[in-house]
């Protein structure tokens, strides 16, 4: 079984340049063509209010962590790859396991279970190794339970 969850990083971007368009088109139109006539008090109390959601709806994915995950357990390998998803896109990371010495995996919750992470597990050297906790946060609950599941197999 393969998947991603695409779909919803791309609503993040498009989300993103929308606003940031809206946002741009608003300045312009408020301060440098004049064309919006309020009093200055007024404008600049609708302007602090824009530019919060502004910036709320560019920081959304990085202040809950979202990133792209794709999860593969086809072929001889499970398969997990993530990027980070935010103004700036760095960590790029892939674990990939041979079916034979996953050895489980487990999920944890963190700040009163605002974030999910999974960690995988393997068998190295007649010990159970973990690689580092991966955030989910981004995958609903039906791409969380279809881990699960495909990862039950293996366990």
């Amino acid at each position: 079984m393969t998947f991603h969850n695409g779909k919803k990083i791309v609503v993040f971007r498009l989300l993103s340049l929308i606003t940031t368009a809206l946002f741009v088109i608003y300045m312009l139109l408020a301060y440098f063509a004049k064309v919006i006539k309020t009093p200055s008090h007024l404008l600049d109390l609708i302007t602090v209010v824009i530019t919060v959601l502004y910036l709320l709806s560019i920081l959304w994915p990085v202040i809950w962590q979202y990133k792209y995950i794709y999860f593969s357990d086809d072929g001889r390998m499970i398969i997990m790859r993530w990027y980070s998803v935010g103004l700036i896109s760095g960590e790029s990371k892939s674990i990939e396991i041979p079916k034979e010495v996953f050895a489980g995996y487990e999920i944890t919750e963190k700040y009163l279970g605002l974030f999910h992470y999974i960690t995988l597990y393997q068998n190295y050297q007649n010990r159970r190794a973990g690689y580092p906790p991966v955030v989910i946060n981004a995958l609903g609950r039906q791409f969380r339970d279809k881990i699960i599941k495909a990862l039950e197999l293996y366990k």
